[in-house]
C-alpha cells in the first residue's frame, strides 16, 4: 500500500527552476556527477581543457555548490567519468587527456581528497571515457574512445585498483562519445560509439566476458557529425533503444531495437542548433525517462519529454551560459528529483536546473503564508 508520501510526490507537476551558476576554470568540457567525501550528497567535478586541471565542487547542502577545488591534469583534459576502481566504496575519477595521448587515474583518500593514482597511455587523442563491468568480475573497466586513432581502448581492471594493458577494437573515424549497456539482453555492457568523420555508430557486441567478437556499424548520414549516444527502452518492449545526437543535421535521431540486437532508425527531432551530447532523466515525474541536449551554437539545452507511445515531445528550450558542450543529469540537492548539469565552454561556468514539485512548493508557500499571517512561530 502506498504512503501519503508516494502519492504526493507522484502526483506533483514537476519543472526546472531557474538556473544557477557556478565558475569554473578555462573550457570546462567534461562533466559529471558523484558523491565524493560520502557526505549523502551529489557533488560536481568538470574537466577544464584550457586550464589542464578537473574542478571539484562540493555540494555545501540543498544543491549549493562550494568553489571548485582544482587537480593539475595532462594536457587538454576532456572527457571523464566516475568510478570505484579500486572497490573501496569511493568514487574515484578518471579523465582524458586529449592533447598528451594519456588518461589519469584520480584515486579517492576519502572526505573529498585526491591522488594520482596511475597514469596511462592511449592512442591518439583519447576524446571520452566509460566506466562498466565488461567480463562479469565485479570489477569496474575502462573504455577510451581514441579519436585521432580510429579505435578504442578496453582497459581491464586486474582488481587491486590497476589496469591491464590496452586491448584495441576498430571503430569508425573519429570516434567521439561511448555508451555502455546491454543492448541484446544477454546479461553483458556492450559498447556504442559514435564516429564522427565517417557519420556512423558503431555497437560492439559483448559475446564473451569482456570479449566483442560481433561488431556492427550504422550511417546516420554524411555531414551527420553524430556526438551524443545513449540509450532507452523507448516502446516499453523490454529491449534498449538507441538515441544518436547529430550537431552537423541539428537533430536528434532514435533507432529502435530489433529485438536480436540490431537497429533501425525509426524518427528523429529538431534541435535548437549543433547540439552535442545527452543527458537522460525523467524530468516531469511521469515515470518515463526524457532526455536533454546541449545545444552548442544557441546557447541553450533542448528537453525532449517521452509522451508515452514510442514518440517524444518537440523540445523545449533553456537559456544557459556561452557555447554550452557537455551535459549530466543527477539529484542534487535529494529531493528525488533529476536535475540538469552544464558546463559552458567560453563562459567558463556550470549552469545547474534544480527540479522542483511546482505543486508541493505552492502548497509549503501557502502554508508558511497562514502561519506568518497569525503570528505563529516553528521551533
Amino acid at each position: 500500500m502506498k504512503n501519503k508520501l508516494s502519492y504526493i510526490l507522484e502526483s506533483c507537476n514537476v519543472t526546472l527552476g531557474n538556473q544557477t551558476i557556478y565558475p569554473t576554470s578555462v573550457s570546462p568540457l567534461g562533466i559529471a556527477v558523484a558523491d565524493f567525501n560520502n557526505d549523502g550528497r551529489n557533488d560536481i567535478v568538470v574537466a577544464n581543457s584550457g586550464s589542464n586541471n578537473i574542478g571539484i565542487l562540493f555540494n555545501l547542502g540543498n544543491g549549493v555548490f562550494d568553489n571548485q577545488t582544482t587537480y593539475g591534469v595532462g594536457s587538454g583534459p576532456r572527457g571523464l567519468t566516475t568510478v570505484d576502481i579500486n572497490n573501496d566504496d569511493k568514487s574515484d575519477i578518471v579523465v582524458c587527456d586529449y592533447s598528451s595521448n594519456s588518461m589519469n587515474v584520480f584515486m579517492n583518500l576519502g572526505n573529498g581528497l585526491f591522488t594520482i593514482l596511475a597514469n596511462y597511455s592511449t592512442a591518439v587523442n583519447p576524446l571520452y571515457v566509460a566506466a562498466g563491468d565488461l567480463n562479469n568480475d565485479n570489477y569496474q573497466d575502462i573504455v577510451v574512445a581514441n579519436h585521432g586513432s580510429a579505435n578504442i581502448y578496453l582497459f581491464f581492471n586486474m582488481g587491486n585498483g590497476t589496469l591491464a594493458s590496452p586491448v584495441p577494437y576498430t571503430t569508425g573515424s573519429g570516434p567521439h562519445f561511448i555508451k555502455l549497456a546491454d543492448v541484446n539482453n544477454n546479461n553483458k555492457l556492450d559498447i556504442l560509439v559514435t564516429n564522427i568523420f565517417s557519420g556512423t555508430f558503431t555497437v560492439l557486441s559483448n559475446t564473451n566476458n569482456g570479449v566483442f567478437n560481433s561488431v556492427m556499424t550504422y550511417s546516420v548520414g554524411s555531414s551527420s557529425n553524430p556526438r551524443g549516444i545513449g540509450t532507452i527502452d523507448i516502446n516499453n518492449d523490454g529491449m534498449l533503444d538507441i538515441i544518436v545526437v547529430c550537431s552537423g543535421l541539428n537533430a536528434v535521431f532514435i533507432y529502435l531495437n530489433s529485438g536480436n540486437g540490431t537497429f533501425y532508425n525509426y524518427s528523429s527531432y529538431a534541435a535548437n542548433g549543433q547540439p552535442l551530447y545527452l543527458g537522460i532523466a525523467d524530468f516531469n515525474g511521469d515515470q518515463k525517462f526524457d532526455f536533454v541536449v546541449p545545444n552548442l551554437s544557441t546557447n541553450s539545452i533542448s528537453i525532449f519529454y517521452n509522451l508515452g507511445d514510442g514518440t517524444f515531445s518537440n523540445q523545449s528550450v533553456y537559456a544557459v551560459g556561452v557555447q554550452p558542450y557537455d551535459i549530466t543529469t543527477g539529484d542534487i540537492n535529494n529531493d528525488g528529483y533529476a536535475d540538469i548539469i552544464v558546463g559552458n565552454s567560453v563562459s567558463n561556468t556550470i549552469s545547474l536546473f534544480k527540479s522542483y514539485c511546482a505543486w508541493l512548493n505552492n502548497e509549503i508557500h501557502k502554508f508558511n503564508k497562514t502561519i506568518d499571517s497569525n503570528n505563529l512561530y516553528l521551533w
